[in-house]
């Protein structure tokens, strides 16, 4: 939404004996460094698009007026410099603030736009896939929320960046629904604030690679052939669980440190109450034909070491190693 920078209709400017400054100019500048000329629009759409921009004097007409729209950008200062016919300044108008326009609907971001405009909404959502690594056209005091919109077969990942800071600097990925939400605290520079997840588990049944992004999931291990899942590399606070949903019958369940380094440091207690320690490992198994549904492994990083605290059922249900 646009704004005339002077109000509307354009006002009259008059001489101390009420003659009108004809042919005096209108100079547009932008007042945080007083000098650089900043345009202006001659219509509402025009500003709401970027089009047909005015950077040079505005003449006024022989009744002193613009003769032509004068428009500017919601939310942007402005100053205006009156001079007479002879480039004489009569007045100068620092700081004219253009009132941000309410803004209650939704809009959808660009499905592949890593860094989309926040610059006409506060509230979005995204239908793609494409990682989003910062947000363009933020102004210090923005609050933006995002929800990703993409199907629960699909993730939209965030990068957390220096301009664009999730909490404990780790990646996040949300699923279908979930929400994220950013504030300017300072110039150019995000702060998650918040978000919301929908689902907080996932059933797996294959194969799973888990990503930084996953952090705090937990995961159920339910499959009639049983597979690997692998960590991502360490980053201090990522933290998952691992529980047995199908007991094992044919095969292991193993939980992998990321390219097979030896940077698991892993207690278990089983059922008859025996605890164990070991470190510098890279595999845990939840054994075949041992292991019961219930067992459970959660895993802590502090940046460069993965502890892990296992719990089951069974004598011997979880064991660890290297390979």
């Amino acid at each position: 939404m646009a704004y005339p920078i002077l109000g509307t209709p354009n006002p009259q400017f008059l001489d101390s004996s009420g003659a009108p400054y004809a042919s005096g100019t209108i100079t547009t500048l932008d007042p945080a460094d007083g000098s650089t000329v900043k345009s202006n629009y001659p219509t509402a759409d025009d500003a709401n698009a970027s089009t047909n921009a005015v950077s040079a004097d505005i003449t006024l007409d022989a009744s002193g007026r613009i003769s032509t729209g004068y428009w500017g950008k919601d939310g942007e200062d402005y100053k205006v410099v009156l001079k007479d016919s002879s480039a004489s300044t009569i007045v100068t108008m620092n700081d004219i603030r253009l009132p941000s326009h309410s803004r209650r609907a939704t809009v959808a971001l660009g499905p592949t736009d890593g860094t989309p405009t926040i610059a006409e909404g506060t509230l979005f959502t995204h239908n793609g896939t494409t990682a989003i690594t910062d947000l363009d056209d933020g102004e210090v005091g923005d609050v933006v929320t995002i929800r990703a919109n993409s199907g629960d077969a699909s993730v939209l990942p965030i990068t957390s960046s220096a301009t664009l800071l999730c909490e404990g600097n780790i990646d996040v990925s949300l699923r279908d629904k979930d929400t994220i939400t950013f504030a300017m605290f300072h110039d150019q520079i995000w702060h998650e604030i918040g978000r919301s997840k929908r689902l907080l588990s996932e059933d797996v049944t294959a194969t799973n690679t888990i990503t930084e992004g996953e952090n705090g999931q937990v995961f159920y291990l339910n499959s009639a052939t049983e597979f690997a899942s692998t960590l991502p590399a360490p980053a201090a606070g990522l933290h998952f669980t691992f529980i047995v949903d199908a007991a094992p019958s044919g095969a292991a369940y193993t939980i992998g440190s990321n390219s097979g380094d030896n940077v698991m440091d892993v207690f278990i207690l089983d059922i008859v109450g025996e605890l164990t320690y070991t470190a510098a490992r890279d595999v845990i198994t939840f054994a075949d034909g041992v292991s019961v549904a219930g067992d459970k492994v959660e895993v802590f990083c502090d940046g460069s070491r993965w502890y892990c605290y296992c719990m089951s059922g069974a004598n011997g249900g979880i064991t660890t190693g290297v390979t």
